[in-house]
């Protein structure tokens, strides 16, 4: 395969996915790909490598351990879909996922940095920006492989850290019987609102944690489109608060749906994780700065360009993965106004993301989103 002609025609915008998507068969199938036996074999080299092995045998928070390539090759024989949803193993697998779509990309003949000049920038959403991060240095095919072993380091430390800070992978089986009460299928620590806006949101949380302590608060986490939003807790509060606004949300016809992760991401619940996260970074190389990248990165917190940063940039990337609320509208200000001549590569997994993406796109003179996980959308990309 190569990139299509077309691709001369347009201006890129490169974006990444986070959590909420099912990656396992995306990611088996393209560890089949031949353009892909080196990246693979990187992956594999690295998690057998220390320190990663070290923290993986005997961890709790690895209680079905962590063997990618058994589970890749056989996927039926993979954990369930709670453990791999777990933050330890999913900010991992996707950010694995992601990045074999920019290996892909890059094996079918796209050249970062030779193509500087029309790249207007990328950004990730949540996790993602590890990956966007990884993708803006701006390298040569080479230079990408070379330093793929310290992202993948960074992004299973993302989710060791963050984990350590808040406890056990596990809900409680009394807050998942409590939830089944109330008519919920499950409970966790992120909870999607979908039909309010963030301004809606905020005004029934406010008194709600007016009336309790800070560990039992319900935070307005990530703002993804005007009227589909995040909100993060520990699980009791969110039954607290979804008991207390159940007729409310019903009235309203607004939705409260939990989302299969294993901690209260985008809050300030999770800010004593941060000198977890400082400490395991001494375990291995992770010492860019936004010197170092070549193509602009947009902060999913305010939409700055990292590239403006002047310490490194594996603290500042954790805080806002981790701990900063997201705002989906300004990491993608640039790709929004690119216009028709715009393209945004969406890198998965899935394509939820894309739909984000979509939903602050102007109807007239709008960029194109094609997504690299979409078998229809990869045909147009790839002859």
């Amino acid at each position: 395969m190569s990139l299509s002609p077309w691709f001369e025609e347009h201006t890129y915008f490169l974006q990444f996915g986070g959590q909420g998507s099912s990656y396992l068969q995306e990611l088996a199938n393209l560890a089949s790909n031949h353009l892909l036996k080196r990246y693979f074999q990187i992956i594999y080299q690295t998690l057998e490598t220390d320190p990663v092995r070290s923290d993986i045998l005997d961890n709790p928070l690895f209680p079905r351990g962590l063997d990618i390539q058994t589970w890749l090759a056989t996927p039926e024989k993979a954990p369930d879909e709670w453990y791999l949803s777990a933050a330890p193993i999913s900010m991992l697998l996707i950010g694995l996922t992601q990045l074999a779509h920019f290996f892909l990309f890059l094996e079918n003949g796209f050249q970062v940095n030779s193509r500087r000049e029309v790249i207007i920038g990328t950004t990730g959403h949540s996790q993602g920006l590890a990956s966007a991060v990884f993708a803006g240095l701006g390298l040569d095919n080479q230079g990408y492989y070379s330093h793929l072993p310290y992202t993948i380091q960074y992004l299973f430390y993302l989710g060791v850290s963050s984990q350590q800070g808040y406890g056990s992978i596990d809900i409680d089986p009394l807050e998942q019987e409590e939830a089944k009460s109330l008519g919920l299928a499950e409970i966790s620590p992120m909870v999607v609102l979908i039909g309010p806006s963030a301004d809606e949101i905020q005004t029934l949380l406010s008194p709600f944690n007016q009336e309790r302590k800070f560990e039992d608060q319900v935070f307005l986490s990530l703002l993804n489109t005007p009227d589909s939003h995040v909100i993060s807790a520990r699980p009791k509060s969110h039954l607290t608060f979804f008991h207390k606004h159940r007729e409310f949300l019903h009235e309203k016809k607004w939705r409260f749906v939990p989302i299969m992760t294993t901690a209260p991401f985008h809050a300030p619940l999770l800010q004593h994780t941060a000198p977890i996260m400082a400490e395991n970074l001494r375990k291995f190389s992770f010492s860019y700065q936004g010197k170092d990248l070549g193509i602009p990165v947009f902060s999913i917190f305010d939409g700055r360009n990292l590239q403006t940063e002047q310490g490194e940039l594996a603290m500042i990337m954790y805080k806002e993965i981790i701990i900063q609320e997201l705002h989906w509208r300004h990491a993608v200000a640039a790709a929004v106004a690119s216009g028709s001549q715009g393209m945004i590569l969406d890198f998965g997994p899935g394509r939820v993301s894309g739909r984000l993406t979509a939903a602050h796109l102007r109807q007239e003179q709008a960029p194109t989103i094609l997504s690299l996980a979409n078998p229809k959308d990869a045909r147009k990309i790839y002859t």
